[in-house]
């Protein structure tokens, strides 16, 4: 009986928790639950000319925008299935995903580390994308601008098409998850984390 009992509670809880969104989920977000991750808010988006699909908790967010492909409402591997970009808030920087191969051994075969495994070079991605995937993906970021609900979604939003404006024709430098919009050489700007400043 106590164990039905515990269940029914924790069970209560957690119903009542989910009208509870911290600040920047939107209203009609799926909540979702696990003992390891606690909770987690997904929602997708439909545009004109691709979509968006969010996944954020209440310290962080991370947003795929997609010129092509399936936006999947998911807290499990976040694959993009299909061609665009990522964006997660405390990394501060855009992965560009779909346009080329790339696996974990793509990262490794552009870096040289010296005997204590210490990175020493980094190469380019050895990827561009063309003047009309650019213009495709700064497109789908302002309709996303566009329709965003909350303020911190428009933060982020508003991040992601400031870096898609800033990229020139120089190569994208890389990351383990494939080709970003990081400079290649130099000191890197300290990120911005626009889903938290409230």
């Amino acid at each position: 009986m106590r164990k039905a009992l515990a269940w029914t509670i924790l069970f209560a809880s957690l119903v009542g928790l989910t009208g509870c969104a911290p600040p920047g989920i939107p209203p009609g977000a799926s909540i979702h639950w696990s003992i390891k991750g606690g909770f987690t808010w997904t929602w997708t988006q439909e545009l004109k000319h691709g979509c968006t699909s969010w996944m954020a908790k209440e310290n962080w967010a991370d947003v795929e925008l997609l010129v092509e492909g399936e936006c999947i409402e998911t807290v499990e591997a976040r694959a993009p299935k299909g061609r665009g970009v990522s964006y997660f808030t405390p990394s501060d920087y855009l992965i560009f995903r779909g346009y080329w191969p790339w696996s974990v051994d793509s990262y490794f075969d552009q870096v040289i580390a010296d005997s204590e495994n210490d990175l020493k070079v980094v190469r380019p991605c050895g990827h561009e994308l063309s003047p009309e995937q650019l213009a495709a993906l700064r497109i789908v970021g302002q309709e996303a601008l566009d329709r965003a609900q909350t303020p911190r979604e428009k933060r982020v939003l508003a991040r992601v098409n400031e870096r898609l404006a800033n990229i020139g024709s120089g190569p994208l430098s890389i990351s383990q998850e494939g080709c970003i919009d990081l400079p290649l050489e130099g000191r890197r700007p300290p990120p911005v984390d626009v889903w938290e400043v409230d």
